[in-house]
C-alpha cells in the first residue's frame, strides 16, 4: 500500500509479518519467495521482469501479459534466472469456455 503506514498497521491488525509501500520495497525483501501479481494485465509484464530479476517466483492472476512476444521474453528470463512462472488459466476452464471452443 503506497500510503505511509497503511501496510504496516494492516500488516499488525492481521498478523501479517510485514507490509510494504512499494513493489520494489517487496521484492527486496530476502524472505519473500513468490510474488502474485494481481495488477491490470498491462503493467505484468513490467512487474513480472522486475520480480524476475529479483529472483522471486512469480504467480500472474489471470494472463501473463498483453503480448505473445512479452510472455515469451518472460519464459526466457525466468528460465535464465531459475525461477518459476504461472498464469492462472481463468475462464479458459471454464466447462462453459471448452465446449464454446
Amino acid at each position: 500500500d503506497p500510503v505511509p503506514g497503511r501496510a504496516a498497521a494492516a500488516a499488525a491488525k492481521f498478523g501479517v509479518a510485514a507490509g510494504y509501500e512499494s513493489y520494489e520495497e517487496l521484492l527486496r525483501d530476502p524472505d519473500v519467495d513468490l510474488v502474485t501479481i494481481c495488477s491490470p494485465i498491462g503493467l505484468h509484464y513490467e512487474q513480472g521482469v522486475q520480480a524476475i530479476e529479483a529472483g522471486k517466483h512469480v504467480h500472474f492472476n489471470k494472463t501473463m501479459t498483453t503480448t505473445v512476444a512479452e510472455a515469451d521474453d518472460l519464459i526466457r528470463r525466468a528460465a535464465s534466472g531459475n525461477v518459476r512462472i504461472v498464469a492462472s488459466p481463468g475462464m479458459m476452464i471454464n466447462p462453459a469456455a471448452r465446449r464454446k471452443r
